[in-house]
């Protein structure tokens, strides 16, 4: 614990790390991602990410070359998400004719208010996730903690493919409101979110041996663990802004996020001077939040998907099937 306070050592390497990693911050005040998504030009979404990623990957191989140039790695993250949120702002104005205006300060104060509960939401899940990594290095040590935060990488890296997915249906359901598309797309989900755990699992040797240098192979038998948070977290994704928001039902799923921070920042402590944490312990937790997530976001969207449309019941009529 005392190694994860040693701020002597690292505290110029902190400091330029946080001072970079805020760059990240302008480019979500720049992005037009809700744009393209309101006007469902997802290609243009794409296009963005793609342009962000490539830079951020061509300039790595080019100025990270020893270990001191680590501190280089979020200035470069950082400046390639704001560069890719400034070619956004181009292309809205240059082939969609839209420039953009100051909102008047009861805007703002109205568009502040209505924010405030998905901030909320926001800060439980950040909240959340972190919990994990602080009572992992409080408790088990840096090597512990190292194997749980590859694992919780490679975990978020298996739901891209689901992110991408929702990105496109949310402005769909939003503008349509179609129950029937929305109840096939859960099944839809339900299917991928089943895939994309059975990926991991399978890969998992491949991808620690590959992150990890072949020193944290602890991590293997965390992702197999975990496949079952994954398969969840897949459909909790989807459950969540691309219907509950979608729909109308915002409060539902802010709700569900601070539910489950709740529940964590009351058993973390209670394990923690118990004595009972553990690496499995912490999989078993994460999963038991995705859960509780999952079980208070799908009895909400029943509003949204009754049960007679999310399960189709085939009555027999006169001899025939209606």
């Amino acid at each position: 614990y005392d190694e994860l306070l040693d701020f002597d050592q690292y505290s110029r390497l902190s400091y330029l790390l946080l001072l970079f990693s805020f760059i990240a911050v302008l480019a979500e005040v720049f992005t037009m991602t809700p744009f393209f998504q309101g006007i469902e030009k997802m290609h243009n979404i794409a296009l963005l990410q793609i342009s962000s990623v490539v830079f951020y990957i061509l300039t790595l191989f080019i100025f990270v070359r020893e270990q001191e140039h680590y501190e280089l790695v979020p200035l470069l993250q950082s400046v390639g998400l704001l560069l890719s949120a400034l070619l956004g702002v181009l292309l809205m104005h240059l082939r969609y004719k839209v420039r953009l205006l100051l909102p008047t300060v009861n805007e703002l104060s109205n568009m502040l208010k209505s924010s405030v509960p998905f901030a909320i939401s926001r800060f439980a899940l950040v909240l959340n996730s972190n919990m994990v990594k602080l009572f992992a290095g409080i408790s088990l040590g840096l090597h512990e903690l190292a194997l749980l935060d590859l694992a919780q990488k490679i975990m978020d890296a298996s739901l891209i493919p689901a992110a991408i997915i929702d990105q496109a249906i949310y402005p769909h359901n939003a503008k349509h409101r179609d129950k029937k598309f929305a109840a096939q797309t859960f099944w839809g989900m339900c299917l991928l979110g089943i895939v994309c755990a059975a990926l991991m699992v399978v890969l998992a040797p491949f991808a620690v041996n590959l992150l990890g240098a072949g020193k944290l192979n602890g991590t293997i038998i965390l992702l197999y663990w975990s496949s079952i948070k994954v398969a969840l977290s897949v459909v909790n994704v989807y459950l969540g802004t691309p219907v509950l928001v979608a729909f109308g039902y915002s409060k539902p799923f802010n709700d569900s996020a601070i539910l489950s921070c709740v529940v964590m920042f009351i058993t973390y402590p209670i394990l923690y001077f118990s004595g009972l944490l553990s690496l499995n312990m912490f999989i078993a937790l994460i999963t038991v939040s995705e859960i509780i997530m999952f079980t208070y976001r799908f009895v909400h969207s029943l509003k949204c998907i009754p049960i007679d449309i999310l399960i189709p019941i085939r009555n027999r009529h006169n001899g025939g099937v209606m």
